[in-house]
């Protein structure tokens, strides 16, 4: 049997920007995009590579030179643009392809590209439709834009025919409603698109230009998922600047994440912009303040157009209740842990601290359990534990040794956290801590949906610096509880002490919105949520008419009815606040895609795709085109295409698990860590330890170890510790399958007995998922003949006798290999004769 090389690649934390190298690590060739940058590779010069010391592989970069976010705020909504300019540094024209992040409720509401001093304005069109002008556009030599929703937080922009030289800017606007959670305001704005775990099967087909193949899980994965830069930066920076009029005095107006700039201007104004010093795209801007007598009263805000015949409402409740100490209901406690490699580094200690905090807090009559997950979820015990002082002494230890590596699959974490029978004597709170960086988000939300129990809630929070906000906010409201947002820099104190609250229980639950007798439409969300300690209420909506009126709400508290009437008046112009429209067309897309997460129905793609081309604004079946009319490059003429580099997060670990099966034999660890660390050492789980050598040709620690032929089929653990320069200890962790069986299968000839130019038609139908499956012999030459599969299961192969073929028997050697490398062999015999009987 051929020994065949497999290379695990380990997740560790990139390398710090104070560390010094030699020479500049070589960018992959699948690296990928910062916040629209865009990688542009030249050949190496001849001449330059005899003067340098180092090889020329850094990338020079066609980038966004800059890109300007800028955003007025007054009160409680956000109208933003966003300006990317950029360059191209070739002597063809360009076609760009960049994947960037916008927060997950935005409404994209207008799109614009500039050439010069000209201006294109972009149209709203179904998802099909722009393709088709954009394409059209860039054959016909002209420069287009396009616009593409991926996810509700992820979009692509492409930009075509960008001539030699030129600067192009694109500029997208966007209106949103900020957060508002135990009297604090957040204003967020993401700045990079983070690598998203992918499972499933590999598709033949792909639909993007991204590093991951198109799966049976995520169809798309191909279109979020742009090459990476660990080692470099992009070359480009970003401007952040916030124009705030609160309406109100402001207090405590600070950056969680970025070191800024504060100029005030009066009591309720004030001017936020990034400090020079932290404009690296690779981290989400969360910006926070408190205003006086923060939503006492109710908000309402109005608009109408002069002649419309309905405007557009939104009333902001908050009731302030909390709940008191003997109303705290006994809870079973879920506490989710995220163990993947992205979490590796600071945001799995992040998460194992506030894990500690909730147990240190627990009520003597809760119960606990603590799951870790990456691509298998691992339990604490069988069963949630009282919360007595031994088990939580036990389980402080089991959640210390928690390490990061693996993909990341939420969808099995979400079931084994709800599956198991519900204590009827307590009710189920899931603490869910993760990045959320997956491409299924729909398989989780739809798993929530179908699973969730009536005595359970959810509270999820996103621990990153770049999370997927869609996933991780979704979740809260799916489960019925609540979800945050936890920053490196946030203290663990603060995010146990938030949950801690509202675990306590919903406060006011059973919300009713009656409308009856008002000129009100569409009012959404349909089916408003329990509302938490500390949590707002808000509902968007039509009205028709004119005149005063009252909304009434009401709600349970503590069993006993509640009632809060909220006076509206409706009026007949109310040109402020036009974002509103785009806000409620935004909120109706919102609900008929929550409708679509277990089924997408010609009603709710209709819906979704009707509401956005009316009010202009980006979906998932609706895109942006923007095209200069003028031909500006030859039609259909040669063309460079770029696929922008992402920046890896802040915080996040560089690498990846390359392959996760390994048959015994003698293969290859590569961990990407700094190169000037002090040492890098492997701990293998039949008692070797490799320290392992810096391999120039692939920057990266390397080295080849023996698995044993004695060891067991199986999960096994390699434990890594790196040394780093400035003495700091890195551990990460790379979990793998053992398998020392290939894959059996069954085989049919379509003949026994054939004659030559007749054709032999093979099938084969493997008892598990299979790589490749081959066959060979004298018949056919010694060369192997792959067989076609669409599924990996099922295999088929056509060949013809050659013409000429002695008459005999021949055997026919068939050989299937698995994901580890295995090989398994099947023969069959068939007879050649010189002519077919009649």
């Amino acid at each position: 049997m051929r020994v065949l090389l497999a290379t695990l690649f380990v997740c560790l934390l990139a390398t710090p920007a104070s560390a010094q190298q030699p020479c500049p690590p070589a960018a992959s060739p699948t690296a990928g995009v910062a916040q629209g940058t865009l990688v542009a590779r030249f050949r190496a010069q001849p001449q330059q590579a005899e003067t340098t010391e180092c090889p020329d592989t850094e990338p020079r970069t066609f980038s966004l030179k800059h890109t300007e976010v800028d955003a007025e705020i007054s009160g409680f909504l956000a109208s933003v643009t966003v300006t990317q300019v950029f360059e191209n540094p070739y002597t063809s024209p360009l076609e760009a392809l960049y994947v960037f992040p916008l927060p997950e409720l935005a409404a994209v509401d207008g799109m614009e590209m500039h050439l010069g001093d000209r201006v294109i304005q972009g149209v709203i069109q179904t998802r099909e439709q722009a393709r088709d002008t954009y394409e059209r556009a860039k054959a016909e030599g002209k420069t287009a834009a396009l616009l593409d929703q991926e996810r509700p937080n992820i979009f692509t922009q492409s930009v075509a025919n960008i001539l030699p030289g030129e600067t192009i800017r694109v500029r997208i606007h966007y209106v949103e409603r900020l957060t508002y959670d135990a009297g604090t305001y957040r204003f967020s704005f993401p700045m990079v698109v983070a690598p998203r775990y992918i499972g499933g099967q590999p598709l033949p087909t792909r639909q993007g230009e991204g590093v991951e193949p198109d799966t049976t899980s995520v169809p798309d994965a191909s279109r979020i998922s742009p090459p990476v830069l660990a080692d470099t930066r992009s070359g480009h920076d970003i401007q952040l600047t916030v124009r705030l009029d609160a309406g109100l005095p402001v207090h405590s107006l600070r950056s969680t994440t970025h070191r800024v700039d504060v100029k005030r201007d009066g009591q309720s104004r004030a001017t936020v912009s990034l400090g020079r010093d932290d404009r690296i795209p690779n981290k989400d801007f969360i910006l926070e303040y408190v205003v006086a007598d923060a939503l006492i009263r109710p908000a309402v805000l109005m608009h109408r157009e002069p002649g419309a015949d309905h405007g557009y409402f939104l009333v902001m409740l908050n009731p302030q209740l909390s709940p008191t100490q003997r109303e705290i209901v006994p809870r079973e406690l879920y506490m989710v842990l995220d163990t993947s490699c992205s979490q590796s580094g600071l945001a799995i200690e992040k998460s194992k601290a506030i894990t500690k905090e909730v147990l240190n807090h627990l009520m003597p009559e809760d119960t606990f359990q603590v799951l870790n997950f990456d691509t298998q979820v691992t339990k604490f015990a069988p069963t949630a534990v009282p919360a007595t002082p031994e088990n939580i002494q036990s389980a402080l230890p089991y959640v210390a040794n928690f390490w990061g590596g693996g993909g990341t699959d939420v969808n099995i974490a979400a079931r084994e956290a709800m599956l198991p029978p519900n204590d009827p004597a307590r009710l189920r709170m899931v603490l869910f801590m993760t990045d959320g960086l997956i491409g299924g988000d729909e398989q989780v939300l739809g798993t929530l949906q179908k699973h969730l129990r009536e005595e359970t809630r959810i509270f999820s929070a996103g621990v990153g610096s770049s999370t997927n906000r869609y996933l991780i906010t979704k979740m809260g409201e799916l489960g019925r509880g609540a979800s945050t947002l936890v920053n490196l820099n946030r203290p663990e104190e603060d995010v146990a002490r938030e949950f801690e609250q509202r675990m306590r229980g919903p406060v006011l639950t059973s919300v009713v919105v009656d409308t009856d007798g008002l000129p009100v439409s569409d009012v959404y969300p349909k089916s408003v949520p329990d509302l938490f300690a500390g949590q707002p209420l808000f509902l968007v909506g039509k009205f028709t008419g004119t005149g005063n009126g009252v909304l009434r709400i009401s709600g349970r508290v503590r069993g006993q009815v509640r009632r809060f009437d909220v006076p509206v008046h409706f009026p007949e112009v109310a040109p402020e606040h036009d974002s509103l429209k785009s806000l409620w067309a935004r909120q109706r897309i919102e609900e008929l895609t929550v409708e679509g997460y277990r089924g997408e129905t010609p009603e709710v793609v209709q819906g979704i795709t009707d509401t956005a081309l009316q009010y202009h604004l980006m979906s998932r079946y609706t895109s942006f085109v923007a095209v200069e009319q003028v031909a500006r490059t030859a039609p259909n003429g040669e063309t460079v295409r770029e696929m922008v580099p992402v920046q890896l997060p802040d915080g996040m670990v560089a690498g990846a698990l390359s392959r996760e099966e390994i048959p015994p034999g003698d293969p290859i660890i590569s961990v990407r860590a700094p190169r000037n660390s002090r040492r890098v050492t492997a701990y293998f789980p039949f008692g070797l330890v490799k320290p392992l050598t810096f391999d120039n040709l692939t920057r990266s620690w390397r080295g080849r170890f023996l698995v044993p032929l004695g060891i067991a089929d199986g999960y096994y653990t390699v434990f890594i510790i790196a040394e780093l320069a400035d003495g700091r200890v890195e551990r990460s962790e790379v979990r793998y399958r053992l398998d020392s069986k290939g894959n059996d299968f069954d085989v049919v000839l379509s003949q026994k007995e054939l004659a030559p130019g007749d054709t032999l038609t093979l099938d084969v139908d493997a008892v598990e998922a299979t790589q490749e499956v081959s066959v060979y012999g004298d018949l056919f030459g010694e060369d192997q003949q792959l067989f076609d599969t669409q599924d990996r299961l099922r295999f088929t192969k056509a060949l013809v006798i050659p013409e000429g073929t002695p008459a005999g028997t021949y055997e026919l050697v068939f050989v299937a290999r698995d994901a580890a490398g295995n090989r398994f062999e099947r023969r069959e015999t068939l007879r050649v004769i010189h002519a077919r009987r009649d």
